[in-house]
């Protein structure tokens, strides 16, 4: 077993609305679990993003930490949005570092907001 790490960066967009790190789903897959159109609504949550063992709520500023096994683990995070749903790039977690990092970053811009996942550099 191993840690994986994920920090979301403190941003003003999106504050108050929670991020979801998804392990090992597709968007496809995630979606058919919480139905095509959901957005955000207040005090309004999937009852498959609360209980899922594949999903994990990631607020502003926030770090969690994961346990994962030793194969090929893959990682997206989203959020739902009032305008819709906002999907960040799917990374494969790197299978060489013991205790993986990655962080999420929020870019908004006068169009559309971006999710932005990496992984942390190694100290």
């Amino acid at each position: 077993m191993r840690s994986l790490a994920i920090k979301r960066d403190k941003s003003f967009f999106g504050a108050w609305v929670k991020y979801y790190c998804v392990l090992n789903l597709t968007k496809q897959e995630l979606l058919k679990h919480v139905g095509l159109q959901e957005t955000f609504t207040l005090g309004f949550q999937s009852q498959y993003l609360k209980k899922s063992s594949q999903v994990f709520a990631i607020s502003s500023g926030q770090s969690i930490s994961i346990n994962i096994d030793d194969n090929k683990n893959t990682l997206f995070v989203v959020t739902f949005t009032m305008s819709g749903r906002i999907f960040s790039n799917e990374v494969t977690v790197n299978t060489k570092n013991p205790n993986p990092s990655y962080y999420i970053r929020t870019k908004s811009g006068i169009l559309a907001n971006k999710l932005i996942l990496n992984e942390a550099p190694r100290r």
